[in-house]
């Protein structure tokens, strides 16, 4: 932001300088006020660009700076973070029936033979 105003400074500055190093006292009176008034409209204009560059850093800026600094309750402590969530039914559901270890039979309970 600062680069941007120092350099438009140094833009009018230079345009200014410019007008007088050409001594517009040599010219005719209308020609003083010719020469002047672009003279002048040349160096606001150009400064322009610089000013919206400025603003335009200074707003984003401030943007990035109220996105991602601003704490979420001002003044008061942070809430807890979560816990860990625990499976829920489903999860539980999925894994016990791949686990299982006895085979379950269909038919008529059979009696050992001896």
């Amino acid at each position: 932001m600062f680069g941007s105003i120092a350099l438009g400074l140094a833009w009018f500055a230079l345009i200014v300088h410019s007008f007088v190093v050409l001594q517009p006292g040599r010219l005719a009176q209308s020609g003083q006020i010719l020469t002047g008034t672009v003279a002048g409209l040349l160096a606001v204009v150009v400064v322009i660009p610089f000013g919206y560059t400025a603003q335009f850093a200074q707003t984003s800026r401030e943007a990035i700076d109220n996105i991602f600094n601003a704490p979420e309750n001002e003044g008061e402590p942070r809430p807890p973070s979560p816990s860990p969530r625990t499976p829920g039914p489903a999860a539980t559901a999925s894994t016990s029936c791949c686990s299982a270890a006895t085979p379950t039979t269909t038919g008529p309970a059979s009696a050992p033979t001896a």
